[in-house]
């Protein structure tokens, strides 16, 4: 009897020893899908998982200090003696025109590319300095688009053609 109470014993404690590990094992990995959904919900504007850095809101989340950026959009409307409002559709960021001459034919509500440097403003908000700006209503190069970082599912034409 004391034989068959220390085999049952023995033979509980290696279900448990087995079981416990296991147990976790599932625990870590329902962790994991967890913190993978809350990044995909997160990640608005996504191409391969991560927020693409041409949109004014990567910019504005994930741009430092003195980052360059080039940005595809539209100034929607003058908010300073310097500064005006540049939108990508979605978002928008102010930008400091101070010591840049205006093109002659600058208009508001027409297409520009923007090259600018990430100013830090006071408390959170950020800020665009111009650099450069391209000719009113450039051409999408490349058949480069908004909603899709490059031609043909991803691929870059350009490096087959060599």
């Amino acid at each position: 009897m004391k034989n068959s109470l220390t085999v049952k014993f023995t033979a509980l404690a290696i279900v448990c020893g087995l079981a416990l590990p296991a147990l976790a094992h599932e625990e870590q990995h329902a962790a994991a899908d967890a913190a993978q959904a809350r990044i995909a919900k997160n990640t608005v504007k996504n191409v391969g998982g991560a927020l693409r850095p041409n949109t004014v809101e990567g910019v504005l989340r994930n741009g430092r200090e003195d980052d360059f950026a080039l940005l595809r959009g539209k100034f929607v409307k003058k908010t300073g003696e310097a500064e005006y409002e540049f939108s990508d559709g979605d978002d928008s960021v102010a930008v400091d025109f101070s010591g840049f001459a205006l093109p002659a034919d600058f208009e508001l509500n027409t297409s520009y590319y923007l090259w600018a440097q990430l100013l830090d403003g006071p408390g959170f908000s950020k800020k665009l300095k111009i650099l450069s700006l391209s000719p009113k209503n450039a051409p999408v190069p490349g058949g480069l688009r908004k909603d899709a970082s490059l031609r043909d599912g991803g691929e870059d034409s350009s490096a087959s053609q060599n």
